[in-house]
């Protein structure tokens, strides 16, 4: 037969529990960015952590690369190769491919989980500009200073 708890050590447990209880407010919106929900708090608030980068943009700029190599050391001779060798499209392919020529302080700012909170995968491979000025407008990034734009324009 079991035996009940007894109710003087549950309000105990429960007197104990509320003590170590901790309340946090934090201004935060939810946002629906692609396929995923992702909680945005406010940059300028007290205490604000980066939040980590977004795997589907670090995968989309280290394929990007990684295919670009391929290409560059002969390995394959287009992107019509690389989907035939993974299984994939040539559109899906050219749209990552687009990654190995972003601009580097965007690159840096996703590594880093610095990217806009509204930048998503789908936004990050839709007809890239090769110009990194263009790029910064259409992904959402700030403009680099006038000072800095020798360090970083092509």
């Amino acid at each position: 037969m079991g035996s009940r708890p007894d109710p003087r050590n549950l309000a105990d447990e429960q007197e104990q529990a509320s003590v170590e209880l901790i309340r946090l407010e934090v201004r935060a919106q939810l946002r629906r960015h692609g396929g995923e929900m992702r909680l945005v708090v406010s940059p300028d608030m007290p205490g604000h952590v980066t939040p980590p980068p977004v795997s589907s943009l670090l995968k989309a700029i280290a394929r990007g690369h990684q295919w670009h190599e391929w290409i560059v050391d002969g390995e394959v001779s287009s992107k019509v190769a690389i989907a035939n060798r993974l299984g994939l499209t040539d559109g899906y392919v050219g749209r990552i491919l687009e990654c190995a020529f972003l601009a580097p302080d965007i690159v840096e700012a996703i590594l880093d989980g610095r990217q806009p909170t509204d930048l998503t995968f789908q936004k990050l491979t839709c007809k890239l500009p090769l110009s990194w000025v263009e790029q910064r407008q259409q992904l959402g990034f700030p403009q680099v200073p006038q000072s800095a734009r020798h360090l970083t324009a092509r």
